[in-house]
Formats: C-alpha cells, sequence, structure tokens
C-alpha cells in the first residue's frame, strides 16, 4: 500500500500525496480516531480517504524527531495552521518517556518562538 500511496501513478490519479504509515511504528496521541479528517473530492472517484487532524499529525513527527519532520512542523507552526497549545496539550498523551515529551515540547516552543515576539505559554 505505502509504495502506491507515494507513486506517481497515485498523484496523477488522485491530485494528492500521500504516506501511509503503520500504527505500530508512529506514536498518535490519546484520541486521534476520533479526530480523523475525512477527505474526498471529485479527484478521490467517491473514496473518502482519512487524514490525522493537523494537531495530531504534529505531535507524531515531533516524537519521530527526524530532521524532514521538523522542518515540516517548524513550517506548520510559524505559518500559523495549527494551535500551538492543542499540541502541546496532546504531547504528553502520545507513547513515549518524559525525556521524549520534553524535548518535542521545547522544540514546538522554539518553533512557536519564533512565530510570535514573546513565545505563548504551553502550560494548560
Amino acid at each position: 500500500m505505502g509504495r502506491w500511496l507515494n507513486s506517481r501513478r497515485f498523484h496523477r490519479t488522485f491530485g494528492i500525496y500521500a504516506d501511509g504509515v503503520s500504527l505500530k511504528t508512529a506514536r498518535f496521541p490519546e484520541g486521534w480516531p476520533r479526530r480523523l479528517v475525512p477527505y474526498q473530492n471529485e479527484n478521490t472517484r467517491g473514496v473518502t480517504g482519512y487524514c490525522l487532524d493537523p494537531a495530531d499529525l504534529l505531535v507524531t513527527k515531533y516524537l519521530a524527531h527526524r530532521e524532514k519532520d521538523l522542518a515540516f512542523c517548524e513550517a506548520v507552526v510559524r505559518a500559523g495552521l495549527v494551535d500551538v497549545r492543542t499540541v502541546a496539550t496532546r504531547i504528553p498523551t502520545a507513547p513515549g518517556t518524559a525525556e521524549e515529551h520534553q524535548t518535542a515540547l521545547a522544540r514546538l516552543q522554539r518553533h512557536a518562538s519564533k512565530r510570535h515576539r514573546s513565545p505563548p505559554s504551553l502550560s494548560r
């Protein structure tokens, strides 16, 4: 399935690019299935795809801690496409150690500070 999603043929057929992710490899925040966002248009030919809520997506990427994921997170946060407090609230609900959560929260805070003159408080 992953190769099909990443293929040029898939992109030409459906007009989108998608990465398939195993439930065993990504670390999703608590309650993520309830927040899936349906995606359907004329290019999907009646098929509905379900995408992660943007805040949930950022949680998984901050915890993955890969350079490409962190660059993506920074761009999304700086563009104001996600509520920083929502991401901060969900990070501790995902599988991981306290240290991983703190690292992810610190990275989020750093990214948020580049968008605002003073970083927003990430406390609840």
